[in-house]
């Protein structure tokens, strides 16, 4: 276990475009503590937490969009596919790497966690510094995260593109919303990012008007109907990486 991990962070450790993206994320949530925002009238309790973990969702989609990617696109790159299979196997290689992405995404949304307390400490800020809602948020980040990195991951697999697959997933994160005045009201459950900002409403009502950061007021599907849709996004994702993985040819 030890050996694998190790293996797939030397793929990813000299990404460049990985820690750009991850490095201006945790500038601009440091950039909320220092600007000259009133946030010291919100009394609301784990308020960096919960705003620090909410930007995570918007501006830090594109660190695991882009470690998906780059998870499977640098084992063609490498021509190393046909070894790592010849270690794992087919099935074991895609599950590991998915279970990376998984890993990575927990990782990134408790260190973020972690540095919105060190700065709540550091600068005295008001309200409590933590509550229990912060469990739950923490749950939610990291599956949305999860479920990015997952998708460029088997898109990239397939596509053999790692631009390709970067862009493609991009767009549908961060422009989804531009359409949603176009499109008949009643279809917008069937969106992606509409379901996430749905289950992210409920999950951040901690943060209200006022706040640096918030999710738009708009009229989101049931929870129950938001997470089983996610669920079976997830699903759908692992089952076509699966298929594809199982049948396609490799060669060295």
């Amino acid at each position: 276990m030890n050996n694998w991990l190790k293996a797939e962070s030397i793929k990813i450790k000299n990404n460049i475009l990985l820690w750009i993206s991850l490095g201006l994320t945790f500038l601009f949530m440091i950039y909320i503590v220092f600007d000259p925002f009133p946030y010291v009238e919100l009394k609301i309790s784990s308020y960096l937490s919960s705003v620090f973990l909410l930007s995570l969702t918007v501006f830090g989609t594109i660190s695991f969009i882009i470690l998906g990617a780059f998870l499977s696109y640098e084992e063609y790159s490498w021509n190393t596919l046909h070894l790592l299979i010849g270690s794992y196997s087919r099935i074991k290689s895609f599950y590991y790497k998915s279970f990376y992405i998984l890993l990575v995404s927990f990782f990134i949304t408790v260190l973020t966690t972690l540095l919105s307390l060190v700065l709540h400490i550091y600068i005295g800020a008001p309200g409590q510094i933590f509550s229990l809602q912060v469990f739950t948020q923490i749950f939610v980040v990291s599956l949305i995260c999860f479920f990015w990195g997952e998708l460029a991951f088997v898109l990239s697999l397939i596509t053999k593109n790692v631009m390709y697959s970067v862009l493609i997933v991009f767009f549908i994160s961060f422009f989804e919303p531009v359409i949603y005045s176009h499109v008949n009201e009643g279809l917008l459950k069937y969106f992606i990012v509409f379901n996430q900002k749905g289950v992210l409403a409920l999950t951040f009502s901690n943060l209200i008007e006022g706040s640096y950061i918030i999710v738009p007021d708009l009229n989101y599907p049931s929870l129950t109907w938001s997470i089983v849709f996610q669920l079976g996004l997830i699903g759908a994702i692992l089952f076509i990486g699966y298929q594809y993985i199982k049948k396609c040819s490799i060669t060295s």
